[in-house]
């Protein structure tokens, strides 16, 4: 008998009396081998549930067909014992006493293989008939066609007794009725796969773990994107066969699964620990009890904040407050843009400094006077450094942070060609304001040493400050980047340039700094040297760029300067 449960309305009831006894039996086991509960909260006029989301979903269906917990307790249900579900036997008995017929019936609901095992007759529409081998592969069929539309399929029985016997755990769950089959689904959110896309682009590959049947599994991977739709050959793996492989055997898999069905919460961990055996950084998450140990042994272990459990919390090394997959997702972007940020702080502010040592070592080693005093460079540090440097902290994401391979944990912040950039961009620096500098004091003539220096200082601090632009990306194009995406960048050099003017032009600073004032030619052989840097390292960035797309055809991971 087919009836939709939807999340509003109710359900309709069916003219035939048997069709109706049946289904009054089916909502019995729904609310009654169930241990969550739903109330209507007057406060704030909404519905509140409490416990798992399946059993909430199976109560709520019993409410619907005013046949809820409370109408058999009602009636003179008593509760009397219970077998709790738990992962390897995929099933739940509870027992309860008929006081009107002083008869016992115990109830079950459970995975379909789990719970079939169990019954010897089924409920048919002429009343109960035996299981035979006809009747075993019209039921697997059934379960099966439903699991291949997405739901999650339970089986429920249940048997009824004399309140005289003994009750006997042992043969507590054989000799049950088949009663019927109940499907649910919970719909994947549009987001949860355009979230799954971003990770299939950003090289992370998501797995599923699930105690659903893996034609079920299947079809929600499907359409989730974690198995590809036309793919034909994508394995899911069931717990049993799991059992069957040692670690190596499951890491030798190739391609290694994305999707496992029926598992238990020693596979759980055996995946986790394949996984890192293999190299692979593993975020687990998970809201119950049996997800503890995966958590408790992966990379960072994530748990369900709304309906995770104290232990599965107390395991876990980041607690997802909204228990949604995107905010994981969202977290992964945010962490490469702030990783991407501390390194263009860090590079930025080496190259720059490394500069002015650059220039003041070589300008003393070819007889040239020192080009900057104490004062000069530490107002060049505070005012032209700094303020960049702090806005290339907070830069927006790169437009391609989610469309790369993640980074080798392994990897220093700095690697050797990130110094070795640092060096040569200082020292493109130095050598484009040094032949300001000695050009201007030994070619031109008629420059005061004042003048020159002021000359050189400008030409530096100008680059400097152009180069804050150049440093948003290593390898990306200046002239790709929208300026204003980064606006406080753009407020940090406006301000860094208005405090360089001051100190040129402002008698009060420029007498303590001990500059001069520059003409207009001066300004347009700082507007020259400013260009030519920008310029070489368009160029550095082009044959950087073909370096990585060379690289990066046979690593797994992000190949970075």
């Amino acid at each position: 008998y087919q009836r939709r449960v939807r999340g509003t309305g109710s359900v309709s009831q069916t003219p035939n009396s048997k069709a109706a006894e049946d289904l009054s039996s089916i909502f019995m086991i729904c609310s009654l081998c169930n241990n969550s509960s739903i109330s209507f909260d007057p406060e704030c006029q909404q519905w509140k549930s409490r416990g798992d989301p399946t059993e909430v979903a199976l109560q709520v269906a019993a409410e619907k067909f005013k046949k809820g917990k409370s109408y058999w307790t009602d009636s003179g249900m008593s509760f009397v014992s219970e077998i709790p579900f738990d992962s390897d036997r995929k099933r739940m008995t509870v027992v309860y006493l008929k006081s009107s017929s002083s008869s016992r019936l115990t109830m079950m609901k459970g995975a379909p293989e789990a719970i079939f095992s169990c019954c010897t007759s089924v409920m048919g529409e002429d009343g109960r008939m035996p299981i035979n081998e006809s009747v075993m592969s019209t039921l697997e069929d059934q379960s099966m066609m439903m699991a291949t539309r997405g739901l999650r399929v339970l089986a429920l029985a249940m048997k009824e007794e004399s309140a005289n016997t003994v009750v006997d755990e042992s043969v507590m769950e054989t000799d049950l009725c088949l009663i019927g089959l109940v499907g649910l689904i919970d719909p994947p959110r549009e987001e949860v796969k355009k979230a799954i896309a971003k990770c299939n682009t950003a090289g992370i590959r998501v797995v599923m773990i699930t105690g659903d049947h893996p034609t079920t599994a299947a079809t929600i991977a499907r359409q989730l994107g974690i198995i590809i739709q036309d793919d034909l050959s994508a394995v899911v793996m069931k717990g049993v066969e799991l059992d069957a492989l040692s670690k190596q055997d499951l890491l030798n898999i190739k391609p290694f699964p994305n999707v496992f069905a029926r598992v238990s919460p020693a596979n759980k961990l055996k995946i986790v620990q394949v996984l890192k055996m293999g190299g692979d950084i593993v975020a687990m998450t998970g809201d119950g009890v049996n997800d503890a140990p995966a958590i408790k042994n992966a990379d960072v272990g994530i748990a369900m904040g709304i309906t995770g459990t104290d232990l599965t919390k107390g395991s876990a090394d980041i607690i997802l407050l909204d228990d949604n997959f995107v905010t994981i997702v969202s977290a992964i972007k945010e962490g490469r843009q702030t990783y991407d940020n501390i390194r263009k702080f860090i590079i930025y502010l080496l190259t720059c400094n490394s500069a002015e040592i650059f220039l003041m070592v070589i300008a003393i080693a070819i007889g040239l006077p020192i080009p900057f005093t104490s004062i000069m460079i530490l107002y060049a540090n505070i005012f032209a450094d700094v303020p960049p440097a702090l806005a290339l902290g907070i830069d927006p994401p790169e437009s391609k942070v989610m469309k790369r391979y993640p980074r080798d944990p392994t990897a220093n912040a700095l690697s050797i060609w990130s110094s070795l950039l640092i060096i040569f961009n200082g020292l493109c620096m130095t050598g484009l304001s040094l032949l300001v500098y000695s050009l201007s004091y030994w070619v031109e003539g008629g420059y005061s040493e004042g003048r020159a220096r002021s000359l050189v200082y400008a030409a530096l601090t100008c680059t400097q400050l152009t180069h804050s632009f150049v440093s948003r990306s290593l390898v990306e194009s200046t002239f790709r980047k929208d300026i204003f995406d980064n606006r406080w960048l753009v407020a940090a050099y406006v301000i860094s340039m208005i405090c360089l003017i001051g100190g040129l032009y402002l008698p009060e600073i420029n007498h303590i700094l001990e500059l001069e004032e520059l003409s207009g030619f001066d300004w347009l052989k700082v507007l020259a040297v400013v260009v030519s840097h920008v310029l070489i390292m368009e160029v550095e960035k082009f044959f950087l760029r073909l370096k990585i797309k060379y690289v990066q055809r046979s690593n797994k991971f992000f190949v970075d300067i």
